[in-house]
């Protein structure tokens, strides 16, 4: 990486605690290395999800987006 990824990284993470970095890979952010990995494993399990429901839905099953009260639900 350069200087200038560093100091994008070091920005957003401020503003977000997983960053997704184009062509780099994934960085997590916690007070523990611990919480850090759990975030990296959430989020490695969703892609699993989002990826066996985008093939299913290749397959005919019907693929419904949340709507946004389930959302606000979930996130309350």
């Amino acid at each position: 990486g350069t200087v200038e990824l560093a100091k994008k990284v070091a920005e957003a993470s401020g503003k977000a605690d997983v960053l997704l970095l184009q062509n780099h890979g994934i960085v997590t952010v916690a007070d523990t290395l611990l919480l850090a990995f759990e975030k990296m494993d959430v989020l490695e399990r969703a892609a699993q999800m989002t990826t066996i429901t985008r093939g299913m839905e290749a397959k005919g099953f019907t693929y419904r987006p949340l709507t946004d009260a389930q959302r606000n639900e979930l996130e309350s």
